[in-house]
């Protein structure tokens, strides 16, 4: 593994895929223009990007025209971003007063598809890593330094 590249919203998603092949899932929090992908995110919506590959890969030569599925999870946001969300959705007399979850298309995961050299500042305003998880030795060795097991 290498040293990872500082993780910042002036990368493009190509150099993201590359940072997440290498390291692992991201965390990001969405802002206004993120409405442009027509998907679930809006501003403050925060989600994993757990995912990148390309949609058209070998079929345009240009990179400027590559177009990337962005694979992201929502849950364990759902709390959060239930503040952000507005009512995008028609009720049965035709108004627009539900939020994703109650209209019944809110999904825990979806893929966003955007241009491979769109800058990430175009939809998010932050993102960072997400540590890996602790694995059980460092989990029993924590909790003998907390007096929480005796020692072996």
């Amino acid at each position: 593994m290498s040293t990872p590249m500082p993780l910042t919203t002036a990368m493009t998603y190509q150099e993201l895929a590359g940072y997440i092949e290498d390291h692992g899932p991201v965390e990001v929090v969405f802002h206004e223009g993120v409405e442009n992908l027509e998907s679930y995110p809006e501003a403050g919506i925060r989600g994993r990007i757990v995912g990148i590959r390309y949609d058209n890969y070998g079929q345009e030569e240009k990179p400027e025209d590559q177009v990337l599925r962005v694979k992201i999870h929502y849950d364990g946001y759902e709390v959060q971003n239930s503040l952000f969300e507005s009512s995008n959705y028609v009720d049965r007399m035709s108004r627009f007063r539900l939020r994703a979850a109650p209209s019944g298309f809110y999904k825990q995961k979806e893929e966003l598809y955007v241009m491979a050299l769109d800058l990430l500042e175009s939809h998010m305003e932050s993102i960072k890593p997400i540590p890996p998880p602790p694995d059980h030795a460092q989990i029993v060795e924590a909790m003998h330094a907390m007096g929480l097991l005796s020692p072996p």
